[in-house]
Protein backbone atom coordinates (compact mmCIF):
# COMPACT_ATOMS: atom_id res chain seq x y z
CA UNK A 1 0.00 0.00 0.00
CA UNK A 2 1.32 3.45 -0.91
CA UNK A 3 1.02 5.76 2.08
CA UNK A 4 0.79 9.53 1.84
CA UNK A 5 3.36 11.36 3.95
CA UNK A 6 2.53 14.56 5.80
CA UNK A 7 4.46 17.48 7.28
CA UNK A 8 4.61 17.58 11.07
CA UNK A 9 3.38 20.78 12.71
CA UNK A 10 5.95 22.97 14.51
CA UNK A 11 6.74 21.94 18.07
CA UNK A 12 4.94 23.90 20.79
CA UNK A 13 7.05 24.85 23.79
CA UNK A 14 6.20 26.16 27.27
CA UNK A 15 5.56 29.89 27.11
CA UNK A 16 4.45 29.88 23.47
CA UNK A 17 1.44 31.97 22.51
CA UNK A 18 -1.82 30.07 21.98
CA UNK A 19 -5.44 30.76 21.05
CA UNK A 20 -8.60 29.05 22.28
CA UNK A 21 -11.44 28.85 19.76
CA UNK A 22 -14.92 27.31 19.70
CA UNK A 23 -15.76 26.12 16.16
CA UNK A 24 -18.45 23.68 17.28
CA UNK A 25 -20.81 23.57 20.26
CA UNK A 26 -21.32 26.15 23.03
CA UNK A 27 -19.58 25.92 26.38
CA UNK A 28 -20.23 26.91 29.98
CA UNK A 29 -17.56 29.24 31.34
CA UNK A 30 -17.34 27.46 34.68
CA UNK A 31 -16.54 24.20 32.82
CA UNK A 32 -13.40 25.65 31.27
CA UNK A 33 -11.99 27.54 34.27
CA UNK A 34 -9.72 24.76 35.57
CA UNK A 35 -8.38 23.91 32.13
CA UNK A 36 -7.74 27.56 31.37
CA UNK A 37 -5.79 27.95 34.60
CA UNK A 38 -3.54 25.00 33.72
CA UNK A 39 -2.93 26.31 30.21
CA UNK A 40 -1.95 29.72 31.58
CA UNK A 41 0.62 28.03 33.78
CA UNK A 42 2.27 26.53 30.72
CA UNK A 43 1.56 28.88 27.82
CA UNK A 44 0.69 32.47 27.04
CA UNK A 45 -3.01 32.51 26.19
CA UNK A 46 -3.52 35.47 23.87
CA UNK A 47 -7.10 34.78 22.81
CA UNK A 48 -10.02 32.99 24.47
CA UNK A 49 -13.32 32.50 22.66
CA UNK A 50 -16.12 34.56 24.21
CA UNK A 51 -19.15 32.75 25.54
CA UNK A 52 -21.71 32.62 22.73
CA UNK A 53 -24.68 30.42 22.07
CA UNK A 54 -26.91 30.00 19.07
CA UNK A 55 -28.92 26.87 19.73
CA UNK A 56 -26.50 23.95 19.68
CA UNK A 57 -23.69 26.09 18.26
CA UNK A 58 -21.14 28.43 19.84
CA UNK A 59 -22.44 31.35 17.82
CA UNK A 60 -23.36 31.76 14.17
CA UNK A 61 -21.37 30.10 11.40
CA UNK A 62 -20.00 33.52 10.47
CA UNK A 63 -18.81 34.20 14.03
CA UNK A 64 -17.21 30.80 14.49
CA UNK A 65 -15.52 30.89 11.09
CA UNK A 66 -14.18 34.41 11.64
CA UNK A 67 -12.77 33.43 15.03
CA UNK A 68 -11.02 30.34 13.65
CA UNK A 69 -9.80 32.17 10.55
CA UNK A 70 -8.30 34.99 12.62
CA UNK A 71 -6.41 32.47 14.73
CA UNK A 72 -5.17 30.56 11.67
CA UNK A 73 -3.89 33.79 10.14
CA UNK A 74 -1.99 35.07 13.20
CA UNK A 75 1.78 34.57 12.76
CA UNK A 76 2.44 35.02 16.49
CA UNK A 77 0.43 31.96 17.57
CA UNK A 78 1.99 28.50 17.91
CA UNK A 79 -1.11 26.51 18.87
CA UNK A 80 -4.86 26.64 18.48
CA UNK A 81 -6.80 24.55 20.98
CA UNK A 82 -10.52 24.00 20.57
CA UNK A 83 -12.72 24.62 23.60
CA UNK A 84 -15.07 21.67 23.11
CA UNK A 85 -16.73 19.46 20.52
CA UNK A 86 -20.43 18.84 20.15
CA UNK A 87 -21.41 19.73 16.60
CA UNK A 88 -20.75 22.49 14.11
CA UNK A 89 -17.22 22.19 12.76
CA UNK A 90 -18.36 20.70 9.45
CA UNK A 91 -20.58 23.71 8.84
CA UNK A 92 -17.61 26.07 8.48
CA UNK A 93 -15.01 23.91 6.70
CA UNK A 94 -15.86 25.19 3.21
CA UNK A 95 -15.19 28.76 4.27
CA UNK A 96 -11.69 28.27 5.71
CA UNK A 97 -8.80 29.93 3.85
CA UNK A 98 -5.48 28.23 4.67
CA UNK A 99 -3.18 30.80 3.03
CA UNK A 100 -2.26 32.39 6.35
CA UNK A 101 -1.84 29.01 8.01
CA UNK A 102 0.50 27.81 5.27
CA UNK A 103 2.68 30.90 5.75
CA UNK A 104 2.85 30.39 9.53
CA UNK A 105 1.88 26.80 10.37
CA UNK A 106 0.66 26.07 13.87
CA UNK A 107 -0.54 23.07 15.83
CA UNK A 108 -4.28 22.45 16.09
CA UNK A 109 -5.50 20.46 19.10
CA UNK A 110 -8.90 18.82 19.45
CA UNK A 111 -10.98 15.66 19.15
CA UNK A 112 -14.59 14.52 18.79
CA UNK A 113 -16.35 16.93 16.39
CA UNK A 114 -12.96 18.60 15.79
CA UNK A 115 -11.98 15.45 13.89
CA UNK A 116 -13.49 17.25 10.91
CA UNK A 117 -10.99 20.12 11.24
CA UNK A 118 -7.98 17.85 11.78
CA UNK A 119 -8.93 15.90 8.65
CA UNK A 120 -9.60 19.03 6.60
CA UNK A 121 -6.21 20.52 7.49
CA UNK A 122 -4.38 17.32 6.60
CA UNK A 123 -6.10 17.16 3.20
CA UNK A 124 -5.84 20.82 2.21
CA UNK A 125 -2.44 21.74 3.68
CA UNK A 126 -0.60 18.46 4.20
CA UNK A 127 0.12 19.38 7.82
CA UNK A 128 -0.46 17.20 10.83
CA UNK A 129 -2.00 18.21 14.14
CA UNK A 130 -2.69 16.77 17.60
CA UNK A 131 -5.70 14.64 18.44
CA UNK A 132 -5.95 15.41 22.13
CA UNK A 133 -7.99 16.87 24.98
CA UNK A 134 -9.82 20.13 24.49
CA UNK A 135 -10.03 22.97 26.97
CA UNK A 136 -13.20 21.63 28.60
CA UNK A 137 -11.56 18.22 29.14
CA UNK A 138 -8.31 19.61 30.52
CA UNK A 139 -9.93 20.73 33.75
CA UNK A 140 -10.80 17.13 34.61
CA UNK A 141 -7.66 15.57 33.15
CA UNK A 142 -5.17 13.74 35.34
CA UNK A 143 -1.41 14.28 35.26
CA UNK A 144 -0.86 11.44 32.77
CA UNK A 145 -3.28 13.03 30.31
CA UNK A 146 -1.62 16.45 30.61
CA UNK A 147 1.87 15.00 30.29
CA UNK A 148 0.78 13.11 27.19
CA UNK A 149 -0.39 16.38 25.65
CA UNK A 150 2.82 18.23 26.48
CA UNK A 151 4.92 15.37 25.07
CA UNK A 152 2.94 15.36 21.85
CA UNK A 153 3.17 19.12 21.49
CA UNK A 154 6.94 19.03 22.01
CA UNK A 155 7.33 16.64 19.11
CA UNK A 156 8.04 13.54 21.18
CA UNK A 157 4.73 11.67 21.45
CA UNK A 158 4.42 8.82 23.88
CA UNK A 159 4.18 5.29 22.54
CA UNK A 160 1.48 2.86 23.61
CA UNK A 161 2.86 -0.57 24.46
CA UNK A 162 0.10 -2.10 26.56
CA UNK A 163 -2.67 -2.47 24.01
CA UNK A 164 -4.74 -5.57 23.40
CA UNK A 165 -4.49 -7.67 20.26
CA UNK A 166 -7.76 -8.24 18.43
CA UNK A 167 -6.25 -9.47 15.17
CA UNK A 168 -2.51 -10.15 15.02
CA UNK A 169 -0.15 -8.66 12.47
CA UNK A 170 2.15 -5.71 11.76
CA UNK A 171 1.51 -2.46 9.95
CA UNK A 172 3.14 0.88 9.21
CA UNK A 173 1.62 4.09 7.93
CA UNK A 174 0.46 7.60 8.74
CA UNK A 175 -1.83 7.75 11.77
CA UNK A 176 -5.28 9.04 10.79
CA UNK A 177 -8.77 8.72 12.20
CA UNK A 178 -10.64 10.15 15.15
CA UNK A 179 -14.32 10.09 15.96
CA UNK A 180 -15.97 7.25 14.05
CA UNK A 181 -19.29 9.02 13.47
CA UNK A 182 -17.51 12.09 12.11
CA UNK A 183 -15.27 10.01 9.84
CA UNK A 184 -18.30 8.24 8.40
CA UNK A 185 -19.90 11.62 7.65
CA UNK A 186 -16.72 12.91 5.99
CA UNK A 187 -16.47 9.94 3.62
CA UNK A 188 -17.15 11.12 0.09
CA UNK A 189 -16.32 14.76 0.86
CA UNK A 190 -13.27 16.85 -0.01
CA UNK A 191 -12.30 16.84 3.67
CA UNK A 192 -11.84 13.06 3.92
CA UNK A 193 -8.16 12.07 4.12
CA UNK A 194 -6.76 9.42 1.83
CA UNK A 195 -6.63 6.30 4.01
CA UNK A 196 -4.49 4.34 1.57
CA UNK A 197 -1.88 2.55 3.68
CA UNK A 198 -2.81 4.46 6.84
CA UNK A 199 -3.08 3.12 10.35
CA UNK A 200 -6.39 4.45 11.64
CA UNK A 201 -7.70 4.92 15.16
CA UNK A 202 -11.38 5.32 15.99
CA UNK A 203 -13.46 6.20 19.04
CA UNK A 204 -17.01 7.30 19.82
CA UNK A 205 -19.49 8.13 22.55
CA UNK A 206 -23.16 7.40 23.18
CA UNK A 207 -23.75 5.41 20.00
CA UNK A 208 -25.69 2.17 20.27
CA UNK A 209 -24.13 -0.94 18.67
CA UNK A 210 -26.25 -0.75 15.53
CA UNK A 211 -25.08 2.83 14.95
CA UNK A 212 -21.45 1.75 15.26
CA UNK A 213 -22.22 -1.04 12.81
CA UNK A 214 -23.82 1.44 10.42
CA UNK A 215 -20.90 3.87 10.55
CA UNK A 216 -18.40 1.10 9.86
CA UNK A 217 -20.58 -0.31 7.09
CA UNK A 218 -20.73 3.11 5.47
CA UNK A 219 -16.92 3.40 5.52
CA UNK A 220 -16.72 -0.10 4.07
CA UNK A 221 -19.21 0.63 1.29
CA UNK A 222 -17.33 3.83 0.49
CA UNK A 223 -14.19 1.74 0.01
CA UNK A 224 -12.36 3.42 2.88
CA UNK A 225 -11.74 0.42 5.16
CA UNK A 226 -10.20 -1.59 2.33
CA UNK A 227 -7.41 1.01 2.10
CA UNK A 228 -6.07 0.87 5.66
CA UNK A 229 -3.03 -1.09 6.83
CA UNK A 230 -4.03 -1.31 10.50
CA UNK A 231 -6.70 -0.30 13.02
CA UNK A 232 -6.52 0.80 16.66
CA UNK A 233 -9.68 0.99 18.76
CA UNK A 234 -9.99 3.78 21.31
CA UNK A 235 -12.73 4.29 23.89
CA UNK A 236 -16.33 3.68 22.90
CA UNK A 237 -17.80 5.39 25.95
CA UNK A 238 -21.43 4.57 26.72
CA UNK A 239 -21.79 2.77 23.39
CA UNK A 240 -23.00 -0.56 24.72
CA UNK A 241 -26.59 -1.76 24.93
CA UNK A 242 -27.60 -4.40 27.45
CA UNK A 243 -30.62 -5.23 25.30
CA UNK A 244 -28.54 -5.86 22.19
CA UNK A 245 -27.88 -9.46 21.18
CA UNK A 246 -24.52 -8.49 19.68
CA UNK A 247 -21.59 -6.81 21.43
CA UNK A 248 -19.26 -4.12 20.12
CA UNK A 249 -16.38 -6.60 20.16
CA UNK A 250 -18.37 -8.92 17.91
CA UNK A 251 -19.17 -6.05 15.54
CA UNK A 252 -15.52 -5.03 15.33
CA UNK A 253 -14.34 -8.55 14.65
CA UNK A 254 -16.99 -9.12 11.98
CA UNK A 255 -16.12 -5.89 10.16
CA UNK A 256 -12.33 -6.09 10.44
CA UNK A 257 -11.49 -9.78 10.06
CA UNK A 258 -12.05 -9.80 6.26
CA UNK A 259 -9.59 -6.88 5.90
CA UNK A 260 -6.63 -9.07 6.94
CA UNK A 261 -4.94 -6.19 8.79
CA UNK A 262 -3.75 -6.00 12.42
CA UNK A 263 -6.27 -4.64 14.90
CA UNK A 264 -5.58 -3.52 18.48
CA UNK A 265 -7.82 -2.20 21.25
CA UNK A 266 -7.44 -0.49 24.61
CA UNK A 267 -6.15 2.88 23.38
CA UNK A 268 -7.12 5.48 26.01
CA UNK A 269 -8.35 8.04 23.52
CA UNK A 270 -11.84 9.47 23.34
CA UNK A 271 -14.46 10.96 25.61
CA UNK A 272 -13.43 9.65 29.01
CA UNK A 273 -11.48 11.76 31.51
CA UNK A 274 -8.28 10.06 30.35
CA UNK A 275 -7.88 11.18 26.74
CA UNK A 276 -4.26 10.71 25.73
CA UNK A 277 -2.78 12.68 22.85
CA UNK A 278 -1.89 11.34 19.43
CA UNK A 279 0.19 12.97 16.65
CA UNK A 280 -2.37 13.11 13.86
CA UNK A 281 -0.73 12.04 10.53
CA UNK A 282 2.60 11.02 12.17
CA UNK A 283 4.13 7.88 10.67
CA UNK A 284 3.66 4.97 13.07
CA UNK A 285 4.07 1.24 13.56
CA UNK A 286 1.43 -1.14 14.89
CA UNK A 287 2.61 -4.50 16.16
CA UNK A 288 -0.18 -6.80 17.36
CA UNK A 289 0.86 -10.17 18.76
CA UNK A 290 -1.47 -12.72 20.35
CA UNK A 291 0.99 -13.50 23.15
CA UNK A 292 2.82 -10.20 23.76
CA UNK A 293 -0.13 -7.92 23.18
CA UNK A 294 -0.04 -4.87 20.91
CA UNK A 295 2.02 -1.69 20.67
CA UNK A 296 1.68 1.56 18.76
CA UNK A 297 4.95 3.44 18.28
CA UNK A 298 5.94 6.56 16.36
CA UNK A 299 8.93 7.26 14.14
CA UNK A 300 10.73 10.48 13.37
CA UNK A 301 10.08 13.70 15.23
CA UNK A 302 8.43 17.05 14.68
CA UNK A 303 10.54 19.59 12.87
CA UNK A 304 11.99 22.33 15.03
CA UNK A 305 10.85 25.74 13.86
Amino acid sequence: MKNKLYTDPPAVRPGDRIALVAPAGPFVESDIAAGLEWLRQNFKVVYTSPHRRQGYLAGSDTERLRELQDALNRPDISMIMCVRGGYGTMRILKGIDYDGFNKSPKTIVGCSDITALLCDISVKTGFGSVHGPMLEQLGKADEACRESLLSCLSGHPQSFDKLNTVISGKAEGSLLGGNLTMLSHLAGTESMPDLEGAVIFIEDIGERPYRIDRALEHLSMAGELDKVSGIVLGDFHECGDENSSITLDEIFYEKFRPLAVPVASGLQVGHREVNLSLPFTRYCRLDADEERGAALTFTGQYQEQ
